[in-house]
This record gives C-alpha cells, sequence and structure tokens, in this order.
C-alpha cells in the first residue's frame, strides 16, 4: 500500500530545509523545521492515522524519553 506524501504549507529554506510556519495551526508556537532533500520530500508521512510515527527526536526531549542531555 502506497502513503500519500505530506501535503501541508512547506517553505524552502535552503536546499535541504523546509520550514512550516506558525501560522499553518492556532496554537503553535513554534516553527517546524523538516530536514530533506528533493528526493525524499515526496515520502514525508508522520500521519499516525496513516501509519506514521511520531518522532522522539522531532518532538523534541521534554517528553522523557530517557535520553540524556
Amino acid at each position: 500500500m502506497s502513503k500519500q506524501g505530506y501535503t501541508g504549507p512547506l517553505e524552502q529554506i535552503d536546499e535541504c530545509c523546509r520550514r512550516i510556519s506558525i501560522d499553518y495551526k492556532s496554537g503553535i508556537r513554534v516553527e517546524g523545521r523538516v530536514f530533506t532533500d528533493e528526493r525524499l520530500i515526496g515520502q514525508i508521512c508522520t500521519d499516525p492515522a496513516t501509519g506514521g510515527v511520531v518522532s522522539p527526536g522531532g518532538v523534541g526531549y521534554d517528553i522523557n524519553c530517557g535520553l540524556a542531555c
């Protein structure tokens, strides 16, 4: 089964960095950054409802996953 890639708003910052603005949804206080290139950008799909994942590294260390900083 093929998954559809991310279709939300991405602003390209440079060759390998894209940004999701805080204006995307109400309540967002920090912009999102996606580090990828043109080859991989179409494969972004992290929605749990469609079989994606939530990455502790992508969320941050405040979820107390046991990583020592």
